[in-house]
């Protein structure tokens, strides 16, 4: 898992762990703004956040215990067990699939498992094809590699 460097880092950095010969790497994007706490400790989190800060997503890894109900609780359960999964087999999706299954990266396919409540726009846990591509495709072109094996 490559989490927390914005979509085009995390798709090179993927990328170079592939070519490198790193047998999987998994990919999100945690889309959610959780709006049903505040943390003083994470600007932007909160009722009124339309923002989502570096890191929000580790309280849902961990169970999400202040989350008791309603769509962000249904969110923390499914990417508590992606993680779950992946310390226990080095797989998110084994022993058993959360929600949506998480594809491996491919270059190929560029794919990412967008992570979000179900009552958002497009709702949902679900995969992402071609996350930015154009901006990230832009990067790769313009500035040197940024991550070297």
């Amino acid at each position: 898992m490559v989490p927390g460097l914005g979509p085009c880092s995390v798709r090179s950095f993927a990328r170079t762990l592939g070519q490198g010969g790193t047998p999987a790497a998994f990919t999100y994007l945690f889309a959610h703004p959780t709006t049903s706490v505040s943390y003083s400790f994470l600007p932007g989190v909160g009722p009124g956040a339309v923002t989502v800060g570096h890191a929000t997503e580790i309280a849902y890894v961990f169970g999400g215990g202040f989350l008791t109900k309603g769509p962000e609780a249904d969110l923390a359960a499914p990417v508590s067990q992606y993680w779950t999964n992946f310390a226990r087999s080095g797989n998110p999706n084994r022993p058993a699939v959360p929600a949506v299954s998480w594809p491996a990266y491919s270059a190929a396919t560029d794919q990412v498992l967008r992570l979000d409540v179900a009552s958002a726009e497009e709702g949902g846990i679900r995969v992402q094809t071609a996350l930015r591509k154009g901006a990230c495709d832009f990067w790769d072109t313009n500035t040197p590699p940024r991550f070297e094996h």
